[in-house]
């Protein structure tokens, strides 16, 4: 099933993104709290998405949900290793926000974050909405918290 498979990729961006912002933490103590935050909602993302997998197996999900182009997903995820291991080769607290910015734009995550912070009459999707209502904007959380520190 394609909505099942668009889904698993899904649930591997956020699972990957997870372990991304965790190094991050790892690495800037200062910014940890920040990073850790943004590691475990990246993780209630990926346990949610799994959620709408068992609801995909039983019902029809809302077309919305779904991106038009799996190839998107499966590329991202297969960039992860590159940034991590670009990352550990020369790791700067810069290149954190500038790599995070750079996923949390990616398709695959700016699809997540407009289906659960936008209107819907959709029943389903405003229960995965209700459940995901404190993890969204991250995008916006990243740049301000970026901005903030760049002052300092």
């Amino acid at each position: 099933m394609e909505v099942i498979k668009y889904l698993e990729e899904a649930v591997k961006i956020e699972i990957n993104a997870s372990k991304l912002y965790f190094m991050f933490a790892d690495h800037y103590k200062e910014d940890f709290n920040f990073w850790w935050e943004i590691a475990n909602e990246e993780l209630n993302h990926a346990a949610l998405l799994k959620t709408t997998i068992e609801f995909a197996e039983l019902n029809d999900l809302p077309e919305e949900i779904i991106l038009n182009d799996i190839q998107e997903l499966i590329n991202l995820n297969l960039e992860f290793d590159k940034i991590i291991e670009s990352f550990k080769s020369n790791p700067s607290r810069q290149s954190c926000f500038e790599i995070a910015l750079i996923i949390e734009s990616s398709v695959g995550e700016s699809h997540y974050q407009e289906i659960m912070s936008g209107h819907t009459d959709n029943e389903v999707i405003k229960i995965f909405q209700h459940l995901n209502r404190e993890d969204v904007n991250h995008f916006e959380r990243i740049t301000d918290y970026y901005n903030i520190i760049k002052t300092l």
